[in-house]
């Protein structure tokens, strides 16, 4: 039996992240129609792919034997989602951090928010932007993981 494993794109809207998760979406359903991938990672089979609609219009491939699904991956619109438990055994979040609730036993979050680490590095200027980055980059560096 394999594991299940949710690949989490959903929050990819803007900039270059949004091309990663686009070519990691058609490099996924390459290997999912390669019989001999199938056998080397029988997850593939039943993958399930959360992802915004702008990485979805970045894709050049086709993937019909995948779950893909369009999700809003905004920060707001993951913290309002349901808990259901820990359906999966595994999710991947492309670039976090992971805003939504835990829905697997293990997750992997990639980070790649350099001005969360580094606020210096922003450029935020006005006072409602410069409030809301701060709440953001603590909530930020709070979810990374310590290593």
């Amino acid at each position: 039996m394999s594991a299940s494993v949710l690949l989490d794109m959903s929050n990819l809207v803007v900039g270059g992240g949004v091309q990663v998760g686009a070519s990691f979406l058609d490099e996924v359903a390459t290997l999912a129609a390669d019989p001999e991938a199938l056998r080397r990672w029988p997850w593939l089979a039943d993958v399930v792919i959360e992802a915004s609609d702008v990485v979805i219009a970045n894709a050049t491939g086709s993937w019909p034997d995948l779950d893909v699904r369009v999700v809003d991956g905004r920060p707001a619109a993951r913290l309002r989602r349901r808990r259901d438990g820990h359906r999966f055994d595994v999710s991947f979040t492309v670039f976090g951090p992971d805003y939504g609730p835990r829905r697997a036993r293990t997750r992997i979050v990639g980070f790649a928010d350099v001005t969360s680490l580094f606020p210096e590095y922003a450029g935020v200027s006005g006072r409602r932007d410069r409030a809301r980055h701060a709440l953001r980059s603590r909530v930020s560096r709070r979810l990374l993981p310590k290593g």
